[in-house]
């Protein structure tokens, strides 16, 4: 794996960060084997760790209600180790260990390749 997720260059040749709705995808697309893989939300805490939680879960949760993403509880909750448990967020009273990239981006035109 490797660190976060950036892009461009800003003053000094320093990275820039990319929005993080960018990010995630980019992440995603690092993480997946293959499109539509469920991806651990505990693996992508690891890919952008200078996120913080709260921005991460709310930039995730809104990315899900606009279906470009799909938040997914595990169907091995018995077997979830703590990791993948604390990495979770609540949503309609389930947590949820997964996610997978559902949609385009925001800004693609709908007939994109």
């Amino acid at each position: 794996m490797g660190g976060p997720v950036m892009g461009g260059r800003g003053s000094a040749g320093r990275p820039l960060p990319r929005p993080a709705g960018e990010r995630i995808r980019a992440a995603y697309q690092h993480l997946a084997a293959r499109p539509g893989e469920l991806v651990s939300l505990a693996r992508l805490r690891d890919e952008l760790p200078d996120l913080s939680r709260a921005d991460l879960d709310a930039v995730l949760l809104d990315m899900d209600r606009r279906r470009e993403l799909q938040l997914e509880p595990d169907p091995h909750r018995l077997a979830l180790t703590q990791r993948a448990k604390d990495a979770a967020i609540r949503l309609g009273g389930e947590d949820m260990h997964l996610f997978t990239i559902t949609g385009p981006p925001p800004d693609t035109p709908p007939d994109a390749p």
